[in-house]
């Protein structure tokens, strides 16, 4: 069975805004499980970026793909 990541985990991988929780964040990850982010956890980011952090939908799709496609990570959007 693998963690959950939420949307403020997801967050502050991709955009190491909180070097602190970035750090925490990496760390987590390099633990050696796997860690699973739900489709609405995906949806919210994708939100975040958009509306908060000004990306544009190509750097938007950039950044869940390069989630998704992480070893780590097990998601429906793959």
């Amino acid at each position: 069975m693998s963690a959950s990541l939420d949307a403020n985990v997801v967050l502050r991988l991709l955009l190491n805004d909180v070097p602190e929780q970035h750090d925490a964040a990496v760390v987590l990850l390099q633990t050696g499980g796997t860690f699973f982010v739900s489709d609405i956890a995906l949806v919210e980011t994708i939100f975040v970026l958009g509306r908060a952090y000004g990306l544009n939908r190509e750097q938007q799709q950039e950044a869940i793909h390069g989630l998704v496609n992480l070893p780590q990570i097990v998601a429906n959007a793959r």
